[in-house]
C-alpha cells in the first residue's frame, strides 16, 4: 500500500510541474526561454481543481477498496430498508403510518401508476422528516454523468449511495398523486469552503410527459441562497437531445442544455443549472456548472446539492435573521386521475429504483 501511495505522490508532483510548464514564457525581454510566467488566480484556480481531480483518479485506481473523496468517504453510506417496512405511497406516508425514522431507501407506489413498487431515497430526519430525495450532487467519486437524454431524465439514473437523479416520471407521480395535497420543495446548497445556504418553495409540482415534465411552484419562496428558481417557474425540461426552451435568435448554438451542459428547466437560457457539469468550484467556463446564480454566480460550480419533496406544511413559514420571503403568481393545480402506465420503469435502463 505504502508503494502504491508513493506512486500516486509521484503522478501528481509530475502532474504539477506539468501545468505549471503549460505557463513557460516564450523568451520575453529579461527572462530565459525556459522561465515560468506566475499563472494568474483563474488559472492556478484551474490548476488546483485538476490536480484535486486527479488525484482522486489515481489513487481510486491504484486501490478501489479506498474511501478517498475529499468528503472523507467515496460514498454517503446510504441504508437499506426495503425488507423492514411495507411499501408506502411515499416517503411521508411510510414515516407517518409505519413509524420509519431513519433516513434510508424504501419501497414506494404512488397511487398514479399501473406498475410498482419503487426504490427511492427517503430523508426522514431533516426538518421532521418525510423527505423524499430526487437530486444530489456531491464530492463523491466516481462523478455521475449528468450530462444525459430525455429518456435517462425519465427514468432517473445514479447511485443512491453517491449521486441521482430519481426520474422524472416518479417526480411527476409523487407531485401530483391527488390534487388536494400541495407540495414544498427544499434545495440545499454547499459551497467548496463549506459554507450552506438553502432555498425553499410552496406548491411545487412537475408536469406529466405531454407537458415536458414542467416546473410549477407558487412562487412563494424564502431561504438566504437567493432565488434562483422563479424565472424557471412554468417552464418545460430540456435535455440535449430534446430541446424545449425559448432561445431563439441566430445563436450558433440554440439549445441551452448542450450549450450549458446539463437538463434543466430553460428559458433563454438559466438562473440555476444543478444539474450542469461538475467543475469543482471557480470555473473560467460560463454557466455550464453546477450554479446557482444569486449566491455564487455563473462561474463557481457548488460542491454539494440536494432536491428533495414531501406534502406542505399547513404551519407558518419559519422567518429568521437570514430568511426573506418573494411572492407571486401562484403555481398551476394538480394533474391527478387515472393510473399511467409506465412500462419503461420495467425496462433495463432503469438501474436505480427498479426493486
Amino acid at each position: 500500500m505504502c508503494a502504491r501511495w508513493e506512486l500516486a505522490t509521484l503522478l501528481v508532483c509530475l502532474l504539477c510541474r506539468w501545468s505549471a510548464g503549460q505557463h513557460t514564457s516564450e523568451g520575453t525581454s529579461g527572462s530565459s526561454p525556459l522561465s515560468v510566467a506566475a499563472p494568474g488566480p483563474a488559472e492556478m484556480q484551474d490548476i488546483q481543481n485538476m490536480v484535486r481531480r486527479t488525484v482522486r483518479q489515481i489513487v481510486s485506481q491504484l486501490d478501489p477498496s479506498a474511501e478517498v473523496a475529499s468528503s472523507g468517504s467515496r460514498t454517503r453510506k446510504v441504508k437499506d430498508f426495503t425488507r423492514q417496512f411495507h411499501v408506502g405511497t411515499s416517503c411521508h406516508d411510510i414515516q407517518l403510518t409505519q413509524g420509519a425514522d431513519r433516513s434510508g431507501v424504501y419501497l414506494v407506489h404512488p397511487a398514479n401508476l399501473a406498475q410498482g413498487p419503487w426504490k427511492v431515497y427517503c430523508d426522514l430526519e431533516t426538518e421532521g422528516g418525510g423527505w423524499t430525495v430526487f437530486q444530489v450532487r456531491d464530492d463523491v467519486e466516481p462523478h455521475e454523468n449528468f450530462f444525459r437524454n430525455w429518456e435517462d431524465y425519465k427514468v432517473g439514473f445514479g447511485d443512491f449511495d453517491r449521486e441521482f437523479w430519481l426520474g422524472n416520471i416518479l417526480i411527476w407521480a409523487l407531485t401530483n398523486a391527488d390534487n388536494s395535497t400541495q407540495f414544498e420543495l427544499a434545495i440545499d446548497l454547499e459551497d467548496w469552503s463549506g459554507n450552506k445556504r438553502f432555498a425553499r418553495y410552496r406548491g411545487f409540482r412537475m408536469g406529466p410527459e405531454r407537458d415536458a415534465y414542467r416546473l410549477y411552484h407558487q412562487n412563494l419562496y424564502y431561504g438566504n441562497a437567493g432565488d434562483s428558481l422563479f424565472s424557471h417557474n412554468g417552464l418545460p425540461f430540456s435535455t440535449f437531445d430534446v430541446d424545449n426552451d425559448s432561445r431563439r435568435g441566430n445563436y450558433s448554438e440554440r439549445s441551452c442544455a448542450r450549450l450549458y451542459k446539463g437538463a434543466w428547466w430553460y428559458g433563454n437560457c438559466h438562473d440555476s443549472n444543478l444539474n450542469g457539469w461538475y467543475l469543482g468550484g471557480a470555473h473560467r467556463s460560463f454557466a455550464d456548472g453546477v450554479n446557482w446564480y444569486t449566491w455564487t454566480g455563473y462561474q463557481y460550480s457548488l460542491r454539494r446539492t440536494q432536491m428533495r419533496l414531501r406534502p406542505q406544511s399547513d404551519a407558518p413559514i419559519p422567518i429568521g435573521q437570514d430568511t426573506f420571503i418573494l411572492t407571486g403568481r401562484a403555481g398551476r393545480g394538480g394533474d391527478s386521475g387515472e393510473r399511467v402506465d409506465v412500462p419503461e420503469l420495467l425496462g433495463p435502463a432503469n438501474t436505480l429504483t427498479r426493486p
